[in-house]
């Protein structure tokens, strides 16, 4: 029976360590320490971005599109939650870079389809959402009262107007950035058209909460703990509705195994919703 019931429920192997990590609590929750690392942080992102801009996965390898984007976003939580109003200046000279190499990705992108247009590959308005098209307007968004290059909006605005026309040909986590996307560029109607579409098909259980079924993956758009944390960000900014947003906290923690979400990534995004 012992066996039996350590198969069923391997987490409470690890809840032999979630002593260990209580005892440390107190020592992670120190003050001056807490400052020491959001200084040791800080420095690091500084020393490995690019002179154009970017991070790259791992120091000293290439430019990449998402992880730059990631940590843009990352850093906008922060300062939406008010967590690093002290290095306020050091973040905005990162992030300004970074929002630099990502214009340049994106006019690369348009750049490229405006060739396959004029050869008569494809049109304009045909369906060039991409995740990382979406993702990128996502992380803009955070930023709709500074925008950092007034040249840039025509791009920005064709993407914009994808979302508009396409948003509904992605998945659920992409819609629910689809849907902030629009809230924050002051599309009342398309924002709220998207999160009543999502609420028809979420799932209410009440045991387990509210929540979607999908199909997950390791990609970072089919992620089941990732796109329920954003599913809260979104319903919380558009719909207002505390009741859907405490069943979907509900079935949030259902999903923590003891004592962590199973990859900081995750961890991080359970922490901001």
């Amino acid at each position: 029976m012992k066996t039996a019931i350590i198969e069923e429920t391997p987490w409470l192997l690890n809840a032999k360590n979630e002593s260990e990590q209580l005892k440390h609590l107190s020592f992670l929750l120190d003050l001056k320490r807490m400052a020491q690392e959001l200084e040791c942080a800080l420095a690091k992102l500084e020393q490995r971005q690019n002179s154009n801009g970017s991070w790259s996965w791992f120091q000293g390898g290439n430019e990449d599109w998402f992880i730059t984007q990631y940590i843009v976003n990352v850093i906008a939580h922060l300062q939406k939650l008010g967590a690093i109003k002290t290095y306020k200046d050091r973040f905005d000279i990162l992030v300004k870079k970074a929002r630099t190499f990502l214009e340049n990705k994106i006019r690369l992108d348009y750049e490229h389809l405006a060739e396959e247009i004029k050869s008569g590959q494809t049109k304009w308005e045909d369906n060039h959402l991409g995740s990382l098209q979406i993702l990128f307007l996502y992380g803009e968004s955070f930023y709709t009262d500074s925008k950092s290059n007034t040249s840039f909006t025509k791009i920005e605005n064709y993407y914009l107007q994808q979302v508009k026309t396409y948003w509904h040909s992605n998945n659920i986590y992409l819609e629910g950035m689809c849907a902030l996307i629009a809230s924050r560029n002051h599309d009342k109607q398309l924002a709220e058209l998207i999160i009543n579409s999502l609420d028809q098909r979420a799932i209410r259980n009440p045991e387990f909460g509210m929540y979607w079924k999908n199909k997950w993956s390791w990609n970072w758009h089919e992620l089941p703990i990732e796109t329920q944390a954003l599913m809260i960000e979104a319903f919380y900014e558009i719909k207002k509705n505390d009741k859907d947003i405490d069943e979907m906290k509900v079935s949030l923690l259902k999903n923590k195994q003891t004592n962590h979400w199973g990859t900081t990534k995750a961890t991080t995004a359970a922490i901001y919703a």
